[in-house]
């Protein structure tokens, strides 16, 4: 009895692990949300600099994740017929910087990225964001350091929302759900040509805060894609009218 009891434990572990596995290695459609804590100190240009920071390490690791789970090649289906491709090529992405005034007046500083490609776990976007922003910031290092000493977690907010249909959760500019759902369209046509909002709550930016903001986007990149997404979007960008 023993020896068959066993043996169905060993059979489920190993069909879990083997239905994790075929999951990682899904197409997963989302709109992700990175964002930051705000520290004691923090100015306006420093938030702006950690987002910035943090990012390009996680553009990186995002990168990384993909080729080590993407591997080999499949035959796509095309209107020219078939054709192998790497499956790690259809991985493709956008991201786009935002900046919205905060409730400090400081800046809330955050990153869209809408991702098609390898299914993205939100444990593990979380703990590599949490991570990358440690290494772009000693503030957050310190911080991290301290919540350590307490036996505290340092889990920094990533929203993850699953596309559907076309279809994805409409949220506020808090990161609540509204209980509506948007076209995913609306949402990215809203992020690429939104760089930051110098209202929040019907109480406009000061000033000088808002000179800090141009200052430390000046010459900067606001978006970035995948090479695939590039390619794509321009002769789309050519042929309209």
């Amino acid at each position: 009895c023993g020896e068959v009891e066993g043996f169905v434990y060993r059979r489920g572990r190993n069909r879990a692990a083997a239905a994790a596995e075929r999951k990682m290695e899904l197409l997963s459609e989302r709109l992700v949300t990175f964002t930051a804590p705000h520290l004691p100190g923090d100015t306006v240009t420093s938030r702006i600099e950690r987002m910035r920071g943090a990012w390009s390490r996680m553009v990186r690791a995002l990168a990384a994740d993909t080729r080590r789970r993407f591997r080999g090649s499949l035959a796509l289906k095309t209107y020219e017929g078939l054709r192998m491709v790497k499956r790690r090529q259809l991985t493709q992405w956008i991201a786009v910087n935002e900046w919205t005034p905060g409730a400090d007046g400081l800046g809330h500083p955050h990153v869209h990225l809408w991702h098609f490609g390898a299914y993205l776990d939100h444990a593990w976007l979380v703990a590599q964001w949490a991570e990358c922003l440690k290494l772009a910031d000693k503030a957050i290092a310190r911080h991290v350091a301290e919540l350590e000493s307490r036996d505290e977690t340092f889990r920094p907010i990533v929203d993850v929302r699953a596309v559907r249909a076309g279809f994805v959760d409409e949220v506020t500019g808090a990161g609540q759900k509204t209980g509506k759902r948007v076209k995913i369209d609306r949402e990215i046509y809203k992020y690429l040509t939104k760089d930051w909002a110098d209202t929040d709550a019907n109480r406009r930016v000061d000033p000088v805060v808002y000179a800090e903001v141009y200052a430390a986007f000046l010459g900067k990149r606001m978006r970035q894609s995948s090479s695939g997404f590039r390619d794509w979007a321009l002769p789309k960008h050519r042929e309209c009218p």
